[in-house]
C-alpha cells in the first residue's frame, strides 16, 4: 500500500484503515489521505514543541 512508503507506521495499518473505511462507509482512500493529514499535523506539532523547548 502506498501509505507504508509514505511514512513509517506499522505494518498493520492497512487492514485497521480498511476496518475503518468499512465502518464509516467510505472509500479507502478518503481514509487514508485522513490519516496522513492527521500525521502531518502530529509531526508538525510534535517538531514546534520541541523547538519551543530548545529555545
Amino acid at each position: 500500500m502506498i501509505l507504508r512508503f509514505a511514512v513509517d507506521l506499522p505494518d498493520d495499518i492497512e487492514p485497521r484503515l480498511r476496518e475503518i473505511a468499512e465502518r464509516r462507509e467510505v472509500p479507502i482512500e478518503r481514509v487514508i489521505g485522513e490519516a496522513l493529514i492527521l500525521y502531518v499535523v502530529h509531526a508538525s506539532l510534535d517538531e514546534t514543541l520541541r523547538e519551543r523547548k530548545i529555545n
